[in-house]
């Protein structure tokens, strides 16, 4: 009987370089016999994965989903344009691969849809996920939502509620050990395919930038920081902290501090639940899941003096809430020598007196509950600081009085 695989991640299990993996290789791999369908939205444009197009199918309100709407994609004659897209899809003889690490969020209601859909191809249904040390994805999902300019905020995402509902709606559900595969060094786009017994001979790697590349741990504090004092949301009003993604691009390639690591309070806030999901992803895999001991700091990494000198050379080319928010940072938590704190704040009035001179509007940190209650806990969590809300709004005072506003 010919298959439909569900590649559904979870996240952070390479999900994004093997959808570009299988793209890449799309020709021969149905050549042989299975199908990565290519979907495109109604100007055209591919999705590299299957989410988009399952969420604005089957999710029950399309139009006001947040992530469909960030891409323009979520009127009802979207929701008709995918259904259409995947309807041709699963026009095919031989075997079906979807890839789509955000599939497991739909409703059990959707979800049901879904399966009752892929039902009309008589193809036996079969889910795989890929699961991570929870962790190692914990930390992993932080750097990607301090990338994506949210705040460094440690909770868990656990994938024992995803794992669950797929189960429940689908029966059996694969499950492999992305860790397994990494320890042994191997590809993970091509375990996949050996998994669902395609052949993966003569296959070509999909370029470099498929991969998502991690944040040094200076890296991951400092713009974690900044997202948390100029905060980028679709709430954010007009015209009030408004941001750009380059205005702290420059930061992400700042090398110092190894990689990114919680610290022991950090960890502690969330061993519990670390140790739930362990227990449960052990009995769900048995000997081929391995948990392990938490790598952790004590305290946040050291900055080196190229790495501080790195940001004040990066002054000329990062946004306002870059510049502003980096020195936040350091006058914060007070992790570099007094000396340095000085010179990046002459650098900073400097910057000011000139934007003012040419008339650029100068954005204010502007405290609110949420800001001062992220800023405690980090003080209290990477340097056990205990600091009050007063302190907090006048260190905020502070920054903005530098730059000229109060």
């Amino acid at each position: 009987m010919p298959k439909i695989f569900l590649h559904l991640g979870f996240p952070k299990t390479g999900s994004t370089y093997t959808q570009a993996f299988l793209s890449k290789n799309r020709d021969i791999l149905e050549s042989r016999g299975l199908r990565y369908p290519k979907i495109v939205d109604r100007r055209g444009k591919e999705t590299l994965g299957h989410s988009t197009a399952f969420f604005a199918a089957f999710t029950e309100d399309p139009v006001t989903h947040a992530a469909l709407a960030r891409q323009g994609r979520n009127s009802l004659e979207d929701k008709e344009h995918f259904i259409d897209q995947l309807s041709q899809s699963i026009d095919f003889d031989g075997d079906l691969i979807f890839s789509g690490e955000g599939i497991p969020s739909l409703s059990k209601d959707a979800l049901k849809d879904v399966k009752e859909f892929l039902r009309r191809t008589k193809k036996r249904i079969i889910p795989i996920c890929l699961v991570r040390d929870p962790y190692e994805y914990t930390v992993s999902h932080i750097q990607q939502s301090v990338k994506r300019e949210r705040p460094l905020l440690v909770s868990r995402r656990s994938v024992v509620g995803h794992h669950k509902k797929l189960s429940r709606t689908f029966g059996e559900v694969r499950v492999l050990s992305y860790n397994a595969i990494r320890q042994q060094e191997n590809d993970v786009a091509l375990e996949l395919l050996k998994h669902i017994g395609a052949s993966h001979s003569g296959l070509s790697q999909p370029n470099s930038g498929s991969r998502n590349e991690s944040l040094s741990d200076n890296a991951t504090r400092i713009m974690g920081h900044i997202n948390t004092v100029f905060p980028k949301s679709p709430e954010t009003t007009a015209g009030a902290n408004v941001r750009s993604v380059n205005d702290i691009r420059e930061l992400r390639y700042i090398k110092g501090g190894g990689k990114f690591l919680l610290t022991n309070g950090e960890y502690d806030a969330i061993a519990d639940d670390i140790s739930a999901e362990v227990e449960y992803l052990t009995a769900t895999l048995g000997e081929s899941f391995e948990g392990k001991p938490p790598d952790t700091r004590a305290v946040p990494a050291p900055w080196s003096d190229e790495d501080i000198q790195y940001i004040l050379d990066s002054f000329s080319t990062l946004g306002w809430p870059g510049v502003i928010g980096a020195y936040s940072y350091f006058s914060f938590y007070r992790n570099i020598s007094d000396t340095w704190i000085e010179v990046l704040r002459g650098e900073v009035e400097k910057k000011a007196a000139k934007g003012r001179r040419t008339g650029q509007e100068i954005p204010a940190i502007q405290p609110n509950e949420k800001m001062i209650d992220g800023l405690r806990k980090g003080a209290e969590q990477t340097a056990s600081r205990f600091l009050s809300d007063r302190e907090i709004v006048e260190h905020i005072q502070g920054v903005n009085a530098l730059t000229g506003r109060s």
